[in-house]
Order: structure tokens, then C-alpha cells, then sequence
């Protein structure tokens, strides 16, 4: 075997080194063909020029185009064997390695922190009139572990009776999707994306629809009423990030092996018109939170105003979105930009409390820490009170600034208009509210540091540190950051320094606000 994997990777250098100069030359693809980045000093000091020149590098050689999926190809038929982030299963499903792995160290302290801030937010909402239900839903390798690559099988082990049980513990409403995603044997979820059909979107929403249609009985859910009917869509080839992974030649017989039909089922107008009801971006009595799980490709909001016959609202976004999403909404509640939902769907997959850390956990409890003095008056603090430390401007708008931290000692110092008191841990505080979107290049995870203080010279009082992941998704929308100025003692704070991130980057930074508690009690 170690025989057969040394010959093909031999070929495949051999074509590399002969066969991909031959190509690049006989199609003009020479070393910077074709560069149109900018030029100037201030574009090579910076690196915008040399990103530029990788670029047009990378798009105009032909060398990984020839080879790699050719590669991957040649390696999986002579030995099964895949990229390091995908597992094939017995009957060619798909599963990232990386949650296969055994769960975490910390994962029953992110546990922990994950349901106790869920909890805080849920009996908020419920305080104000917000009935609260979760949609848990179990990932593939929970409800098809026979499916899983046979090395898995005995060590894989299901986040989802852990984190449903923690749940229920902190009594949220948590009803077991399992039971219908897996009954009549019917298919519900696709074997080269981690993602279901929208079949078993509409199973799960069917679970939710039932208990919301029985607590509020003949008088029916609440929102505007909608006149629809079910529409089943032609089916269509699926290619699944899980099967791109792979890199084999798009189109191919390999490629074409993984692919995965995809039937959509969808609520539509009832007048004849083809379009779709996907939800209201505005406000509606009922608020769908959530992953890409319910994006619109799944029809998971769709699904809900079917069954519901009343329009919704949907807030969804790909990617490590739950937490940062109703962090949002919740922010919008508290400053009395929209009113509270009368229900709240939030949607997760199972691992995000306790495989996700941070990026699950940090956002709810910076949310969760400034509940309990709301609602509060958001006033913007405009860039005449900014300085910077070792951040160059790129471009700036009236609310924001597009530029490069250039290192970890990076700063953004705010210089209040007024004063205001650090007050005592756990007391009513003010609190500073922005925007901050890192690059999607470079090291994945790191921190942004947000402290307060006065005088002269200039002391610290208290800082907090806020977790920054890079993402292709999270980098579509902003993070917003929330940090009340607590300290041990009466102080005035004068100043608050925001250190973007723990490495160089670009950022984008802004909309940045001083909310100050009303002081009226609860709305």
C-alpha cells in the first residue's frame, strides 16, 4: 500500500514539474501576468500591494488547477484516502473530522456558561411577555452514526442529551427533534453537507408549530395572517461544502459520485404567484433566531410561516451566528429601537454550547451582563473624540473606519464628551456598544481588549476581554461588542481604549455608542 501511495505521488510531481511550466508558458501565464494592484510606496509599506501581486499570482497559474484534484483524485481511488478535514463514512457520507474528535477539556465549563447565560436571556425575554422555545437540532452523526467512518464509530460520542439536559435544567424549552428527523425512514438530512434536506427543516418545524399552535389554541399564533399554500420544487444537484472539500475535478465521475439531490419545500403566495415567504426583516410578534440552518436554501422560515399561517420575523446568518444574532436583537430591544417579540424560535446545532466556546458563550454573557439595568439611552460618540495608536486609516465613513491595526499594541482610545462614574460591580453602568469586523486572513482566534479609565496620568479601572474569531462567515457582519464600565470604587472615566485585536490586521470599527440606563424601571 505505502508502495502503490509513493508511485502516484511520484507521477504527480512529475507532472507538476514538467507539465504545469509547459501549460503556463504555452498560455502566457507568466509570473505576474496580467497585475493591475496599486504601486505606490504607501501600498508596499503597508502590504496591499504584495496581497495584490499574490493574487493575480495565484488566478493566472495554472499549477494547482493541473494538479491537485488530480491528485486528490488518484490518492482516494489508489487508497481511500481523503484531505485531512473530511471522513468518508461506508456508503459515501461525508463528516468534518474536526468535530469527531473526542469533545473539548473545557466543554463542561463552556456548558456551564453557554445555559446559565441562555438562561438569563430567557427569563428577560419571559419577564417582558416573550414566550421562549429552542430549536436543538441534532447533527447527522448524532441520528446516523452507522454512517460515520468506521474509525469514528466507537470513540464519536453525541453533544446532544448533554446539552439538552443541561438546558432543562435551567428549565428552557427544549423539545426533542430526534424522534421525528428519523421516523419513516425517510432521508432528511444530505450526506456531503453537514446541513438537512429541507424535509427534515420541515419535520423539526413541524415539532415547534404543533406546541406553539397547542399553548395558544382557537385564538392561533400571533402576527399578520398570510395566505399560502405548500409548493414542492423540481429536484436539483447538490454540491455540499463537504464534497468541495474533497477537491476533486468539478463535474467529474468522482465529484459527480458525492452529489446529492436536493428537493425544496417551500411556502408560497396562494394568489398564483410563485414567490416565496421567507419572513419579514422587520418586526413581526414572532422572531426566528438562528444558523444557516435557517437560511433560506433550507426554508426553514418559509416552513414556520406555512405551518404558523402567520408572517415571522427572520434574523438567521450563517456561520457561528446564534449567539451573535440575538445579541442583536436583544440589543435593539434594550435601547427601544423594536419591541420585544411576543415568541422567540432560537436555533442551534447541538455542539455550539460546548464545542464552540467562545464564540457560543462570550457574546450571551456580554449581553446578559447589562440586562438587568435596561432600557437604556444610546447616545453615538462620534471620531472628533477618537485618537489612534498604531492603526493607519485605509478609508473612513461618517460612523466608521476601515484600517489596519498594526499590531497587538494597537489602540483606539475614546475620549468621553462627559466624564461618567465607574460605578460598583453589579450596579446600574453605563455601557460602550460598537462595531468591530477583523479580515478574514489570518490567525483565527484572538481577542479584543476593552478597558476604562482617567487622570492624569492616565489609570486603569477595570477591562474585559471580548473573543474574536476570523471567519468567512463572521466576517459578513460585524461583531458587536458591549462592555459596562464597572469598577471596585467611585471613579469618573474619562477614557476607553479598545486594543482591536491580538495580532495585525484590518478592521473595520465603528457605530460606537454610550448606553446610559434610564433609570425608569423595566418597560
Amino acid at each position: 500500500m505505502k508502495f502503490v501511495s509513493s508511485l502516484v505521488s511520484v507521477l504527480v510531481f512529475v507532472c507538476v514539474i514538467f507539465g504545469a511550466p509547459i501549460y503556463d508558458a504555452t498560455h502566457g501565464n507568466w509570473l505576474g501576468a496580467g497585475y493591475r494592484g496599486p504601486r505606490s510606496a504607501a501600498a508596499i509599506r503597508s502590504g496591499e500591494a504584495a496581497k495584490a501581486l499574490e493574487k493575480t499570482l495565484e488566478a493566472r497559474s495554472q499549477l494547482d488547477e493541473l494538479t491537485r484534484p488530480r491528485f486528490d483524485e488518484l490518492r482516494f481511488l489508489a487508497l481511500g484516502v481523503t484531505n485531512k478535514g473530511v471522513g468518508v463514512g461506508p456508503n459515501d457520507w461525508l463528516f468534518p473530522k474536526l468535530r469527531l474528535k473526542p469533545l473539548p477539556r473545557t466543554h463542561e465549563a463552556d456548558l456551564k456558561r453557554s445555559v446559565v447565560a441562555m438562561g438569563a436571556i430567557v427569563r428577560h425575554l419571559e419577564s417582558h411577555g416573550t414566550r421562549v422555545i429552542f430549536e436543538l437540532i441534532p447533527r447527522r452523526s448524532t441520528l446516523y452514526h452507522e454512517e460515520l467512518p468506521i474509525r469514528s464509530q466507537e470513540r464519536f460520542v453525541s453533544a446532544y442529551d448533554m446539552v439538552r439536559d443541561a438546558m432543562l435544567a435551567e428549565n428552557l424549552d427544549v423539545p426533542d427533534l430526534r424522534p421525528a428527523l428519523v421516523e419513516g425512514g425517510e432521508l432528511r438530512y444530505m450526506r456531503n453537507d453537514e446541513h438537512w434536506q429541507p424535509a427534515g427543516s420541515l419535520a423539526a418545524a413541524k415539532v415547534i408549530a404543533r406546541a406553539l399552535q397547542t399553548e395558544f389554541g382557537e385564538s392561533g399564533p400571533p402576527g399578520p395572517p398570510v395566505d399560502v399554500n405548500w409548493r414542492k420544487l423540481p429536484p436539483k444537484d447538490f454540491r455540499g461544502s463537504l464534497q468541495r472539500l474533497l477537491g476533486f475535478t468539478e463535474g467529474g465521475y468522482l465529484d459527480r459520485r458525492f452529489s446529492e439531490e436536493i428537493v425544496g419545500i417551500r411556502a408560497v403566495d396562494a394568489n398564483g404567484r410563485k414567490r416565496a415567504y421567507n419572513g419579514s426583516k422587520e418586526y413581526r410578534p414572532i422572531l426566528l433566531v438562528g444558523s444557516s440552518y435557517s437560511n433560506s436554501q433550507y426554508c426553514a422560515a418559509s416552513q414556520f410561516i406555512g405551518l404558523l399561517k402567520v408572517d415571522i420575523q427572520r434574523h438567521v446568518k450563517a456561520g457561528y451566528g446564534a449567539g451573535f444574532r440575538i445579541v442583536e436583537v436583544l440589543k435593539r430591544i434594550l435601547t427601544g429601537r423594536t419591541d420585544y417579540p411576543e415568541v422567540l424560535i432560537w436555533e442551534f446545532p447541538e455542539e455550539f454550547p460546548v464545542r464552540e466556546g467562545g464564540y457560543f458563550h462570550e457574546p450571551l454573557e456580554s449581553i446578559a451582563a447589562v440586562l438587568d439595568h435596561a432600557p437604556y439611552d444610546p447616545q453615538p460618540i462620534g471620531p472628533e473624540w477618537r485618537e489612534l495608536e498604531a492603526v493607519k486609516i485605509i478609508e473612513e465613513e461618517p460612523q466608521s473606519i476601515r484600517a489596519i491595526a498594526k499590531n497587538r499594541k494597537s489602540k483606539i482610545v475614546l475620549r468621553l464628551p462627559e466624564p461618567i462614574p465607574a460605578t460598583q460591580v453589579g450596579e446600574a453602568a453605563t455601557v460602550l456598544c460598537f462595531d468591530l469586523r477583523p479580515s478574514a486572513s489570518g490567525p483565527l482566534r484572538g481577542y479584543c481588549r476593552i478597558s476604562w479609565g482617567g487622570g492624569e496620568p492616565y489609570s486603569e479601572y477595570g477591562a474585559v476581554s471580548r473573543v474574536i474569531r476570523r471567519d468567512k462567515w463572521l466576517h459578513t457582519l460585524p461583531q458587536r461588542l458591549t462592555a459596562p464600565s464597572t469598577a471596585l470604587e467611585d471613579l469618573m472615566v474619562d477614557r476607553v481604549v479598545i486594543e482591536p485585536f491580538t495580532a495585525r490586521t484590518e478592521i473595520e470599527f465603528g457605530h460606537v455608542e454610550l448606553w446610559t440606563p434610564l433609570g425608569n424601571g423595566p418597560r
